[in-house]
């Protein structure tokens, strides 16, 4: 019974441990981090959150506790909205209704209203 009672107190104070590491680790955001404009190119980008990414899920033992440590899908929501935004501002209104919007969706008939630009 004693052997029992020792494994259980020696899981639970794994599990604890690692729960504590979990909780103090450092999260960041996708605006934590260094964006695309920083880096000579994407081969150089991607790594830079990669880094950080296995470093999170090395120090929170993965499980639910990693899922804050994927921050790459939310990266590239950044970069793409970032230079949409870029192009948005050297496009005259027509050339953007033209040039990206075919119309058939009630998303781009609100933003060519919005943006006083015709249906």
């Amino acid at each position: 019974m004693w052997d029992v009672l020792r494994l259980f107190l020696a899981v639970a104070l794994l599990i604890s441990s690692s729960v504590a590491a979990a909780v103090e680790y450092p999260y960041k955001k996708a605006g934590d981090l260094k964006s695309l404009d920083s880096f000579k190119s994407i081969e150089a980008f991607e790594p830079n959150y990669g880094k950080y990414i296995q470093d999170c899920l090395d120090h929170t033992y993965g499980g639910s506790d990693g899922i804050p440590c994927l921050v790459g899908y939310d990266m590239w929501d950044r970069e793409l909205n970032t230079n949409y935004d870029k192009l948005m501002k050297v496009l005259e209104p027509k050339d953007r209704a033209d040039s990206f919007f075919k119309c058939n969706t009630l998303t781009c008939r609100v933003l060519r209203w919005e943006n006083n630009i015709g249906i």
